[in-house]
């Protein structure tokens, strides 16, 4: 018969089985469907910490503009325009959260909106 193994048929005849059985391509989906699982919950954990590693970026420079404005002007910014036309801010960063320029100062400090109010 050789390498091939042949087997009778339901009419007795010899023929050559080929292809997989319901349960080996059941077990091949399952398989698949839970690595997609897998990168989906992992490409979203990504995506999120991208958001906040970028918000607080955010703030940090937002933070380094006060402190040169407060030792330039001696007083603190009113809000975030007042950086920008004192030069310090070429441009508004925009929240990731939000899509917005949801930034505001407080106290000396910046805030978002939207996202995270403080970074370590």
């Amino acid at each position: 018969m050789g390498a091939r193994t042949r087997l009778r048929g339901k009419r007795g005849a010899l023929s050559d089985e080929h292809g997989f059985t319901l349960v080996e391509l059941m077990t091949a989906v399952f398989i698949v469907g839970i690595l997609l699982l897998i990168a989906t919950l992992l490409y979203t954990r990504s995506i999120s910490a991208t958001r906040r590693i970028t918000c607080k970026s955010n703030l940090r420079i937002i933070d380094g503009a006060i402190s040169v404005y407060e030792a330039r002007f001696e007083s603190t910014p009113d809000d975030i325009d007042t950086l920008k036309t004192a030069g310090l801010l070429r441009k508004f960063p925009v929240d990731p959260h939000t899509g917005n320029m949801d930034y505001s100062i407080v106290a000396g400090r910046a805030y978002s909106e939207g996202g995270h109010q403080d970074y370590p």
